[in-house]
């Protein structure tokens, strides 16, 4: 008896891959979804934590997997009249949003949400390409390491 006789059987389609540009654009909106998850909780009180696996080693060398908070920097501070200022970043380097300017003048912290959302929108419609393809293009490649 055949089972495979039951079943439709046709070829892989070949992997679509994206361009170098909306490649950008995911990392980019992936970053301002976990920002304005942090927003969110900062304005309901409590804190948002990003979850990483890593590895340790313990006393014995035996590694194991765990599960650890990942550092986050928030995009926002507050000047001196308790204004909200928002930088957005591409990796860790501001995006120049106008000539010479990388801030955002946001007010008060309950705009922030909409305003992320915004600058989210913004992103996916291809608005920053620009600016996070000059960024990338300044980065400096990881060296690889020569096998010894």
């Amino acid at each position: 008896m055949s089972f495979l006789k039951n079943l439709k059987i046709v070829a892989a389609p070949s992997k679509q891959l994206v361009s170098p540009e909306q490649h950008r654009r995911n990392k980019c909106v992936v970053k301002l979804a976990e920002q304005i998850e942090m927003a969110d909780a900062e304005l309901a009180g409590k804190t948002y934590e990003r979850m990483k696996r890593a590895w340790v080693t313990d006393e014995n060398g035996d590694r194991t997997k765990i599960s650890r908070p990942a550092r986050l920097k928030q995009w926002w501070s507050k000047d001196a009249s308790g204004n909200v200022m928002l930088r957005v970043f591409y990796g860790s380097k501001p995006i120049e949003l106008q000539k010479g300017k990388i801030a955002i003048e946001v007010g008060s912290m309950d705009k922030l949400p909409a305003i992320l959302k915004t600058i989210k929108d913004a992103v996916i419609a291809g608005e920053l390409d620009a600016e996070i393809g000059f960024i990338a293009k300044e980065r400096v490649p990881k060296k690889k390491l020569k096998a010894a």
